[in-house]
């Protein structure tokens, strides 16, 4: 993979989600392209090359800043969400057509599932302090409806951000996977 097509990519997505919030913002829910590119670098990249892509891609996403009431970043969950999520990409991109947008949608809705899941747990789980008797500021069933809200939004943008990377994949020097690949 063309590491310096993946930079830029992964700043340009990055940028416009920061960028572009205020305004495609819709009722609190805003898309995640970082999401579609990961999902796309796992389509076509080697299996060490994905996992790789989709950390360093929770990473961005976990700079951003979090739902979490103080609005600071937590660096981690997004990175572990992103990274089951490409595997989850992994287990699944054999059994589809790689260069269809078709698939990159229906992976947006599946793999932004899990690292959806991912990103709540983790957020609840940092919560544990109500054990103890404090009040947990954090709901997880209205952090799962948004981010059943914001999948929808993202695989909604993932038809025409599909189209324009199938139209650069020439720029990504993604290699032909051997016949013999083997994903787990």
């Amino acid at each position: 993979m063309n590491w310096l097509a993946f930079i830029a990519a992964a700043y340009l997505s990055y940028a416009l989600q920061g960028g572009l919030a205020p305004l495609w913002t819709l009722n609190g829910v805003t898309p995640n392209l970082l999401l579609v590119l990961m999902i796309f670098v796992g389509l076509h990249a080697p299996r060490s090359v994905t996992l790789v892509a989709a950390m360093i891609l929770g990473l961005l996403m976990d700079l951003r800043p979090g739902p979490l009431a103080s609005g600071g970043a937590l660096v981690g969950p997004h990175a572990l969400g992103f990274l089951i999520g490409g595997y989850a990409t992994l287990q699944l991109r054999n059994m589809l057509v790689r260069g269809s947008v078709i698939t990159l949608v229906l992976l947006t809705f599946i793999v932004g599932s899990f690292t959806a899941l991912t990103e709540v747990l983790l957020y609840s789980l940092r919560g544990l302090p109500m054990l103890a008797g404090e009040p947990m500021p954090w709901r997880a069933l209205p952090q799962l409806l948004v981010r059943g809200q914001g999948i929808f939004y993202t695989a909604v943008l993932a038809v025409p951000l599909g189209l324009l990377l199938n139209l650069s994949l020439k720029t990504w020097g993604f290699t032909a996977r051997s016949r013999g690949e083997k994903i787990f």
